[in-house]
């Protein structure tokens, strides 16, 4: 993930980002998505079965 930031990109599209993921390290994974998003005025697209990340990320939800 860092090293995709070095190319300054304007949208992150994470499909699953936690698939597969211990709990630990996929809110790991969460917070650092939305941070970038929020620090570096990102669009962040997450697609997601796990709703424990929602409320990290959420500004509009698509269902």
């Amino acid at each position: 993930m860092r090293a995709f930031m070095k190319i300054k990109p304007k949208l992150i599209l994470a499909d699953e980002p936690t698939a597969s993921l211990d709990a630990k390290r996929a809110t790991e994974v969460v917070e650092m998505i939305a941070n970038e998003v929020k620090t570096q005025g990102l669009i962040g697209i997450m697609i997601t079965h796990d709703r424990r990340y929602f409320h990290m990320l959420i500004i509009n939800r698509i269902r």
